[in-house]
């Protein structure tokens, strides 16, 4: 059996770059969310989802940090691209 003497490098990231990108990530998606359930509630005022919008305009909006984590509340609606990342992400 021949052995694989590559070198092999163990990528060590800087924690607090990765934790920055990640909450960019979050930003950039949030305003796109943000802007994405105001239009919807503008264009839609009769709407019998209009609580929906509004669910969703402040999903994410506050973040709690214990435990070296960020927590938050998510609406959990099909049309909310922060939730559906989530989503995204469990499958």
């Amino acid at each position: 059996m021949c052995k694989d003497t590559t070198n092999k490098t163990i990528s060590k990231e800087n924690p607090i770059k990765k934790g920055e990108e990640s909450l960019k990530k979050k930003a950039k998606t949030k305003i796109i969310a943000h802007n994405f359930s105001r239009k919807l509630a503008e264009k839609n005022p009769e709407s019998k989802l209009i609580k929906a919008y509004e669910e969703s305009y402040f999903c994410s909006n506050t973040y709690t940090v214990g435990g070296g984590k960020a927590h938050s509340h998510y609406c959990h609606r099909p049309f909310c691209p922060i939730c559906q990342r989530i989503q995204t992400a469990q499958i």
